[in-house]
This record gives C-alpha cells, structure tokens and sequence, in this order.
C-alpha cells in the first residue's frame, strides 16, 4: 500500500508562515482527521500538499516512494492525490456534466467511458441522472458535498483530501457523506479537515490530529476527538486537558 507523507512542511503566502513544519502520513485504507479551531490554518495543509499557486510550500511531500513536492496541482492530481475544498467554484451558465468533462476526460478513453463511469458514481452517491443536466448552482448542501465527492472520484484518486466536507450538512447528509468516505477508505487514504466532531461517529478514524496556529500539536485516535467533544479546543491546546 502506498502512503502520502509530508516532511516539515511549511506553507506561507506573502512571507506569512500559514502551516509550520507538519509532518503527516496517511497510507491507502487508512482515515485521518485534522482538528483544529476556526482560523487556525487547517485548510491551508491541504493548498500546500497540493501545490496550490497562490502558496509557497518547503519540506517534502512524498506519495509512496517518489518525492513529488516540485509537481504542480495538476500534476500532483495526475498522480493520484485529490482535494475537496470547502469553497467550490461557482460558475453560473454551465452544466454539471460539462464541468465534469472538462476536469477529467484525460482520464478516459472516450466519452461512452466518461458517462458509464459516471453512472456508476451516481448510483454509489444517490445522486439522479437528472442532476447532470443541472447548471451548477442553487444545489443544496448535501447535494454539493456529493458532487464534489463525484468530481474527485472521476479521477480515481488513491488520496482524497477534504476540508470540512461536514460544514452546513443536516444529520441525513452528514450520515450520507459519511457512509460514502467509510466505503471509499477501503482502498485510499483520505485526510478529513474539520473544526466538528459529529461526522467521527459515523467513521472509522484511525487517527486525529490537533492542529493550532500552524503546527500540528498532539496526534492521537479517535479518544483525542471525544476529548476534544467533551472539553473544546482550548483547554487541550493550553495543556488543561
């Protein structure tokens, strides 16, 4: 099974240092959670595994035994490491099914390929087929987390970054996401981005890290989460608890 590690990473925009030294490892099957307070840089993590532009990135990001930190977003996604951000893009006039074309027809040997892929992946989500010809606005919230989780899973990632993916959900969406991310782990790694601890319960999480200020301050399983259920943030980042 391969792993994405990160060594030291160091994440800063306009010489401000977002995400200070992380060093993380998550293997194929495995589930991890990042914890950390709103504002606190946890999403910038993701920006930096992923080369986004607008970032300056030093450390090492390696994805089994190649050191893939020089590649750019694209080619880190080509490889096999996908993100879901908390924030998509909203682009008004454009059918999903074109949005879902453009982002990942290399990935295809043809568009008969494509739609019977896709098919498949709204069968897994419970999404209709009627969904695709919608333009990409006005969904609701459960419906945006599965498409994103869709427009990730068309490049059949073996790494699945999402941040905050439980933000803004009911209960029924959140068992829904949550009950697709179980299914998914069986054969990739996914890091989870979140400030909540209610999605954990329908997961199986094999670690948590607490995360504050830039740096990641105590990693530890699913028994950090209920700690941070029972108390909050603070008192463990203060070293109360």
């Amino acid at each position: 099974m391969k792993a994405l590690k990160t060594e030291n990473l160091t994440v800063s925009i306009a010489g401000n240092k977002i995400v200070e030294s992380a060093s993380i490892e998550i293997k194929q099957g495995e589930l991890h959670v990042l914890m950390g307070p709103n504002g606190s840089g946890k999403s910038t993590l993701i920006f930096g595994i992923m080369k986004h532009p607008a970032y300056n990135v030093s450390g090492n990001i390696f994805l089994g035994s190649e050191e893939i930190t020089h590649l750019s977003t694209d080619q880190i996604s080509r490889k096999g490491v996908s993100a879901l951000f908390q924030s998509p893009i909203d682009l008004p006039g454009i059918r999903l099914r074109h949005l879902l074309w453009n982002s990942s027809k290399h990935r295809f040997k043809s568009s008969k390929d494509f739609s019977q892929r896709v098919e498949e992946l709204l069968s897994l989500l419970s999404l209709e087929k009627s969904i695709l010809e919608r333009e990409i606005t006005g969904f609701s919230g459960g419906e945006r987390k599965r498409i994103e989780l869709l427009s990730a899973l068309l490049l059949d990632p073996q790494f699945l970054l999402v941040d905050e993916v439980d933000s803004g959900l009911d209960v029924d969406s959140l068992k829904s996401v949550a009950s697709i991310l179980k299914s998914l782990k069986k054969n990739k790694g996914i890091l989870i981005i979140t400030h909540y601890t209610r999605i954990l319960e329908y997961l199986d999480v094999d670690a948590v890290y607490l995360y504050d200020k830039g740096k990641i301050l105590k990693q530890g399983g699913i028994e950090l989460a209920g700690k941070i259920n029972d108390s909050g943030f603070e008192p463990i980042i203060n070293g109360n608890s």
